[in-house]
């Protein structure tokens, strides 16, 4: 219906949602410190667009929801992969 949402999370996981509408407040260090994600602050701090967020998490891993990822790929090896092949498929 038009309007902004920012959703105030520490979950990087909801990154995935952020689009043209939708925003994250993160809180960086306590309340005191936080970042705002746009389509564009999360394609700066991860090299990938929020859509493909979920897939670069597949590829790194992530140890707090228990999955390992791919073995030698990094943040900045599976960022290369997802602007090249544009999905993990």
């Amino acid at each position: 219906h038009g309007k902004e949402v920012i959703i105030v999370t520490g979950d990087r996981d909801l990154l995935q949602l952020v689009n043209p509408h939708v925003s994250i407040l993160m809180p960086l260090n306590g309340l005191t410190k936080t970042a705002l994600f746009d389509e564009e602050a999360v394609e700066a701090k991860y090299g990938v667009h929020p859509r493909q967020f979920i897939d670069y998490k597949a590829l790194i891993g992530d140890q707090s929801d228990g999955y390992p990822g791919v073995t030698g790929i990094g943040p900045k090896s599976a960022a290369k992969l997802l602007q090249e092949y544009g999905t993990f498929e």
